[in-house]
């Protein structure tokens, strides 16, 4: 440096220097040439031996993340009993015809090593820290996988410690979760999430899956680590009934309002108004495989809870087998017999003409909403041989009947 420069000028320049050198190196993965081959793809090419390191060793360091991960749907991809039931049983019928299919998405490691047998623990931590973070985007719904010390992810610059990092912006981006978010079966979108995101509000706001998925939050992303104020979510928000913040992400993207009032020239009647809005998500609601399902239940009750008349209204998607026979495995399905769902920012009114003659003469009635939420199916529990639970409660609504 210059005669009399203080060194630790010197040191900061140089270090400044090192870091703009770095960052002009680190190109987004997804730019690099196509004559490059790559040793490991889900959708064919050459394989090698596994080099996906074990999700625990990143717990180690990333703990909070690791937890988050391990509850989540992609940490339970693999043990989840309801997959575990269904995949064996259509093994049985199919003759394996859809072991690499499922296991894409359920045991991607396993396809990737060309383990189908699923007979390492390893592959049975269903979608890995590791198989995420060596993600390389292709083309439309292709994506390829580099497993080395070297990890991908949407951090700028990144900081790297026990092991390099490699920026992505594609990590921030709604294409990453195509390839298992959006399935077509027999012309049947049978996942249909992504797909429905690229037409919504959000998509056009540049709003991306990760937004709502992995929300901010504050806190620290690794062993060591400063606090950061944008660390995001790897609980990957969903619809667990277990875990009430999936149960209070989905209230949250709902919004529901009732209104009731007697009718001018016949008191024994009530004009009944529910108004019901998907007003967050991306996609439909329900989301997911054709058993989830969003009941609206409308009553006309007194304050003694009993009462007058009743009406139901079901938010649900169902799919047939061609001959217009519902099915209960979706990845069967040759024709969707009825769709009533929440399409992404749509508000559905429904009105009704109530009979409340058989309520006495100036008791006070109510009109109340309610919506719950059902994961599955009686079916599916009597298949899986697992406790029934209860449909959730997610928005109560009320008014009293002028």
């Amino acid at each position: 440096m210059f005669r009399g420069t203080p060194k630790w000028v010197a040191i900061l320049v140089v270090m400044g220097l090192i870091w703009i050198l770095g960052a002009e190196e680190q190109e987004p993965a997804h730019d690099i040439p196509k004559k490059w081959k790559y040793p490991h793809s889900i959708r064919g090419g050459l394989m090698s031996p596994s080099n996906y390191q074990d999700s625990g060793m990143c717990g180690l360091c990333h703990a909070g993340f690791y937890n988050d991960w391990y509850e989540s749907r992609h940490g339970q991809s693999w043990r989840n009993n309801n997959f575990q039931v269904f995949y064996k049983l259509d093994l049985d019928k199919t003759g394996k015809k859809w072991n690499e299919e499922c296991l894409k998405c359920h045991a991607p490691v396993a396809v990737l090593d060309k383990r189908l047998a699923v007979d390492d623990d390893l592959y049975k931590q269903g979608v890995t820290c590791d198989f995420c973070h060596t993600i390389v985007l292709r083309e439309g719904k292709y994506y390829e996988n580099r497993p080395t010390q070297q990890k991908r992810g949407p951090r700028f610059p990144s900081f790297e410690a026990s092991h390099a990092m490699y920026y992505d912006d594609a990590y921030s981006k709604s294409q990453i979760c195509l390839s298992c978010h959006q399935l077509e079966v027999n012309g049947i979108m049978v996942l249909d999430e992504h797909y429905q995101w690229g037409g919504s509000a959000q998509a056009a706001e540049l709003k991306q899956c990760q937004f709502c998925h992995m929300p901010d939050f504050k806190g620290i992303t690794a062993f060591s680590a400063f606090t950061r104020d944008d660390a995001k979510s790897h609980s990957f928000l969903g619809t667990q009934p277990t875990r009430p913040k999936d149960m209070d992400f989905l209230k949250n993207a709902l919004e529901l309002s009732v209104e009731g009032k007697r009718v001018e020239d016949n008191p024994k009647q009530v004009k009944v108004t529910v108004k019901v809005t998907n007003k967050e998500a991306a996609h439909a609601l329900p989301a997911g495989l054709s058993w989830r399902e969003i009941d609206l239940i409308i009553r006309i009750p007194n304050l003694q809870k009993k009462i007058y008349w009743e009406q139901q209204e079901i938010f649900k998607r169902t799919l047939g087998d061609g001959t217009g026979k519902p099915i209960l495995e979706d990845w069967y399905a040759k024709e969707v017999l009825s769709d009533t769902r929440l399409k992404p920012n749509e508000t559905r009114t429904f009105e009704y003409i109530a009979d409340v003659s058989e309520a006495p003469e100036g008791e006070r009635l109510f009109v109340t909403a309610q919506l719950f939420f059902i994961r599955q199916p009686k079916a599916v529990y009597e298949i899986s041989k697992e406790a029934y639970r209860k449909p959730v409660k997610l928005i109560d609504a009320f008014k009293e009947i002028e």
